[in-house]
């Protein structure tokens, strides 16, 4: 009896240091704050911000911070200088981990990796897709930073895909998919391997008339390499 007391203290106090719920946010002097919307401009509530100090997980599993967003979509984080990679997950059932399942939003900051300096508030906005495709692969992760910069044209569109494949040639079905909704992204690639990016409006088999649509590759990856993909209605 007296154990089971000792684990239920423990886990207390363990819960309520990684939620963080006691720290005086006027007092922080180094940290990231942040706002979490929906495709129509809309603060999202009461989902999970997550920090990893590295990608080596995939960005999946327990995180290094977590944060919980408020009834206006803001988060901020107490955390010291460094860098760090940031999720936003809200998942149907209201809790913080878990396995993902259909219906759940997740997204990646398209911006990763955050670079927080000493006595530096780091300000970021980060887009939560009201529909989240939940995909058998998790995005790659690795040492080969890789910049995707988007041009051409962009004129109503709200979401595109981000597809990947390995390897010197297209496969019927890609081995990554990313929602995207900026123009600028950093993803992290398995080093000096061979890839090729399409960047489409959806996802069926055969690439439709006027779907906004552009490719890259074969390439190999290696650090801090970028990648510019025009855009352009398929005809």
């Amino acid at each position: 009896m007296q154990k089971a007391f000792v684990i239920l203290i423990l886990f207390i106090s363990i819960s309520c240091v990684y939620n963080r719920q006691d720290v005086n946010y006027t007092n922080i002097s180094t940290g990231i704050m942040g706002l979490v919307i929906d495709e129509n401009n809309k603060p999202v509530p009461n989902a999970f911000v997550y920090l990893y100090r590295t990608p080596s997980s995939g960005l999946i599993g327990p995180a290094d911070f977590m944060e919980k967003t408020d009834e206006k979509g803001n988060f901020l984080f107490d955390v010291p200088e460094g860098k760090y990679y940031l999720v936003v997950r809200k998942r149907i059932s209201g809790l913080d981990s878990g396995p993902l399942r259909q219906g759940d939003r997740v997204t990646n900051y398209q911006k990763n990796p955050i670079i927080v300096t000493p006595n530096e508030i780091k300000k970021i906005k980060i887009t939560l897709p009201s529909r989240t495709l939940i995909l058998s692969k998790k995005m790659p992760s690795g040492e080969a930073m890789t910049k995707i910069k988007l041009k051409g044209e962009k004129i109503g569109r709200t979401k595109l895909y981000l597809l990947i494949y390995e390897g010197d040639k297209e496969k019927k079905s890609p081995d990554y998919i990313q929602e995207i909704t900026e123009d600028n992204i950093t993803i992290n690639l398995p080093i000096n391997k061979v890839f090729n990016i399409v960047v489409r409006e959806n996802m069926k088999d055969k690439i439709e008339k006027n779907e906004l649509y552009g490719k890259s590759g074969p390439f190999v990856s290696y650090n801090l390499k970028e990648i510019i993909i025009e855009l352009e209605r398929h005809k």
